[in-house]
Formats: structure tokens, C-alpha cells, sequence
């Protein structure tokens, strides 16, 4: 095998390797660094909720019902209800049976608009408490799909972002394929310049000259 191509497959090797680990653990990093993103909104979310509530049933107290709650929890796609203090169920948002079936479908099947399919998730409920001041007057539990935080458009971005990963990848790699080929030429054709004047030499040529340009030091 001759220089230039050895040159260009290490060269081309090094670099696809390279690439290709940097590209994964950026898109590791960037995705979780999303989905903690995401989570934090969706924990921000639910705190305003809670206020809104929380609100409501200082203003209703046990007159409060299943209607107030219905809404804003069908809106928000979450159910809830609130306790008191005995733990005894005052009003909840009519909806926990969509939850028993996953989300009425929503974490479930294609995605309209969307062509990966979304993973089942799992039924979650936080409490929150409810005060007036500094007393707890009561409870307030929130229930939602852990994984529902993955929208579609927050799919739609991560595919997106692994597609740029990739092509981005495929342009460093081509660009890194024609540089590598540049320098194995830089390197090895003043060497065969240099090799076929050795050979004119030995068959007696003594005349025979090697006019190398070159940078490197070594072919100097």
C-alpha cells in the first residue's frame, strides 16, 4: 500500500472516530440537558396551578366542586383533586378515567404530524399543600403521565437536533476526507519525485535531478 493511501485511511479513520464521539456525546448532553429543561417548566407549572387553586379554594372553601376543577385540569391535561385535612376526597376533575387508559390514547400510537411513536408512560400524582397564611386548609393532589412533559414539538426538536448532529458529522467527515487527501498528496508526491530520481540514479543517470517544493523539513 502506498503512503498517500495509508495517510488517508488513518486520517479518514482518525476522523470518523473522532466525529462520531463527539457528535453522540454532544446529543447525549444536549437531550438531557432538554428534558431537565422540560421538567423544570413542567414543575413550574404545576406550582402556578396550585397557586390558581390554592386561590379558588380560599375563596369557595367545601363549596368548591368538581366543575371548578374540570377546566383547568382538562386544559393543562392533568387530573386532580383536593383533600382535607382528614384526607377525605372534597372535589376531583372528572377525568382520571382517561388516565387509567393512558391518556385516552395520547401516549399511545403515531403522533399526528409526527413519525416516531411515543412510549407508554406510567401514572404519577404529587400532593401539594394548600394554604391560607400559614395554616394548611387542605391538599391539593395533582395526577399526570410521567414521560408527558415529551410533547410533540419537544420530539419534533430532539429529532431534529440528532438529524443536524448527523449531518453535521457527514460535512466535518467529507471536509476531513478531501484535507486528508490533500496532505497525503503534499507528502507523498515530492517523496515519489524524489524515489524516481534514486531510481535514474541507480540505472546510471547521475545527471538526473529531484526538483522537490516543499515546506517539510524532513523532505528537505
Amino acid at each position: 500500500m502506498t503512503l498517500s493511501k495509508k495517510l488517508i485511511i488513518s486520517f479518514t479513520f482518525t476522523i470518523i472516530i473522532s466525529i462520531t464521539i463527539t457528535s453522540l456525546m454532544a446529543n447525549l448532553m444536549v437531550n438531557r440537558r432538554f428534558d431537565s429543561y422540560l421538567l423544570e417548566e413542567q414543575d413550574a407549572k404545576f406550582e402556578r396551578i396550585r397557586n390558581e387553586i390554592n386561590k379558588l379554594f380560599i375563596e369557595k372553601g367545601s363549596n368548591i366542586s368538581n366543575q371548578d376543577l374540570s377546566k383547568l385540569a382538562n386544559t393543562e391535561g392533568i387530573y386532580m383533586e383536593i383533600r382535607d385535612l382528614n384526607n377525605n376526597r372534597l372535589c376531583h376533575s372528572n377525568n382520571r378515567k382517561l388516565f387509567n387508559r393512558g391518556m385516552g390514547g395520547h401516549m399511545g400510537g403515531h403522533m399526528m404530524g409526527h413519525h416516531r411513536m411515543m412510549e407508554a408512560g406510567n401514572y404519577v400524582e404529587r400532593a401539594y399543600t394548600l394554604l391560607a397564611g400559614e395554616d394548611i386548609i387542605g391538599n391539593l393532589v395533582i395526577g399526570y403521565i410521567d414521560n408527558a412533559h415529551l410533547t410533540e414539538p419537544a420530539l419534533i426538536f430532539k429529532d431534529t437536533l440528532a438529524t443536524a448532529f448527523i449531518i453535521a458529522g457527514i460535512i466535518a467527515i467529507l471536509v476531513g476526507l478531501m484535507v486528508s487527501i490533500f496532505i497525503s498528496r503534499t507528502l507523498s508526491t515530492p517523496l515519489v519525485s524524489i524515489r524516481d530520481t534514486a531510481n535514474e540514479i541507480r540505472l546510471g543517470n547521475l545527471s538526473c535531478r529531484s526538483e522537490v517544493k516543499t515546506d517539510t523539513l524532513e523532505i528537505k
